[in-house]
């Protein structure tokens, strides 16, 4: 009889250790942001987007921020009307920035003079080169969008060396101009990874959402160019759509800023 008694008293212990836990991860959530690429025009950007987007989007949670940030520009892509220089950007005024932005919320940072992997070996990793078309068709095309998913990939690493669990992930490409404020997170309903309508193509890869369900899909979608052997894809868009599968919702307005 004792020994029933006791299996009782430590299942419901159990009970409402998890329940409290639960309970605690929802009434206060945990947002991280990831500022991710290369730093281009970032100094301009960072201040619209802290002001129009993560205090927003993030009204009455806990707010982190990744940096992950390149300061040489890889070049011109060579695509019409797409074939813009940047200047590369000093650490001293990167730093700066995140350093101020440090005293408002949590802060987590890499800074990189260049991309941590090599052109020539991030090529040698894609599974079947064949099944990479049309824009995807030359070297230099495959190798930037790779480079891109490579920087998720690494961000990925340090997340999960935080040990942290967040509700939301929420990526935003370091050149993204904001000019309208987002609602708080919980008015858009979001069940699943969703990216912008009201950004400068109908379908883009600058602006996600991830929900904490949807974390492994988003940021494992480098292991696409690893294991596909038979799914073509013809544009850099085409690897969040096929396999992470966004919906597409009304979130603020911003632009490329390019200067």
């Amino acid at each position: 009889m004792i020994h029933y008694v006791i299996i009782i008293i430590i299942v419901l212990i159990t009970y409402l250790l998890m329940k409290h836990n639960k309970e605690s991860f929802e009434s206060k959530q945990e947002h991280l942001y990831i500022i991710s690429g290369g730093a281009r025009t970032f100094l301009q950007c960072i201040d619209k987007c802290y002001e129009n987007i993560i205090t927003k989007l993030s009204e009455g949670a806990n707010v982190s921020i990744l940096f992950y940030l390149k300061l040489i520009d890889i070049g011109p892509k060579g695509q019409e009307n797409w074939n813009f220089e940047y200047d590369d950007v000093e650490y001293d005024s990167v730093m700066k920035k995140i350093k101020k932005l440090d005293k408002k919320v949590t802060v987590y940072y890499k800074i990189l003079y260049d991309n941590e992997i090599s052109d020539d070996k991030i090529l040698s990793l894609v599974k079947n080169r064949s099944k990479y078309v049309d824009f995807l068709s030359e070297d230099k095309m495959l190798i930037r969008v790779m480079h891109f998913y490579y920087n998720i990939k690494c961000c990925k690493t340090i997340i999960d060396g935080l040990n942290k669990k967040f509700n939301y992930y929420i990526y935003i490409r370091p050149d993204l101009y904001f000019t309208e404020e987002a609602k708080p997170i919980k008015e858009y309903k979001i069940k699943k990874i969703a990216i912008s309508s009201n950004g400068p193509n109908e379908y883009n890869d600058h602006f996600f959402i991830i929900p904490h369900n949807n974390y492994n899909t988003f940021f494992n979608l480098f292991d696409v160019f690893l294991n596909n052997r038979s799914v073509s894809y013809l544009h850099p868009e085409d690897l969040t759509e096929k396999n992470a599968k966004p919906e597409i919702i009304d979130l603020p307005t911003y632009y490329i800023k390019r200067t």
